[in-house]
């Protein structure tokens, strides 16, 4: 099992993206805990986003996605490094609905913070939004960057 990131540009358009396979990476971070299939689910999601996301990331450093909410989870936290080590980890309540963000996590919010090793910050804090993560990272962008942005 590997784990395998490819970058494509479609120069003519304007358009550039990211491939992201996470397979020894995604195994190792849930063999350390038991996680019902929905969180499972919302932690992979969210450990690709920061993967993807840290690639973005000028210096090194780490960039941390963060979902709280009042639902059955109440934390979700994703790492990645410039050198694309990750971690992850949820606490969660009950059952959690999956494919639903809204009633997985409540009234919530994702906060997204890039850290130099020097201890520099940048933090960006929206609303969740959206039914699936994709949707709160479009929304982040959109709101927090001005970027138009899609993610599958």
């Amino acid at each position: 099992m590997t784990d395998q990131l490819q970058r494509f540009t479609f120069e003519h358009f304007g358009v550039r993206g990211e491939i992201l396979t996470l397979e020894s990476s995604w195994q190792a971070v849930i063999e350390r805990h038991e996680y019902g299939p929905a969180v499972r689910d919302y932690l992979g999601q969210a450990l690709v986003a920061a993967t993807l996301l840290s690639g973005t990331i000028k210096f090194k450093g780490s960039l941390i996605l963060q979902l709280q909410g009042d639902g059955p989870v109440r934390t979700l936290v994703a790492q990645a490094t410039d050198q694309r080590m990750i971690r992850g980890m949820a606490s969660a309540q009950g059952p959690v609905p999956a494919n639903d963000l809204a009633a997985a996590f409540g009234n919530g919010r994702m906060v997204l913070t890039a850290e130099a090793p020097n201890g520099e910050r940048y933090q960006g804090i929206v609303g969740l939004g959206g039914q699936s993560l994709a949707d709160a990272v479009e929304r982040y962008f959109d709101q927090s960057e001005q970027l138009s942005s899609r993610v599958w």
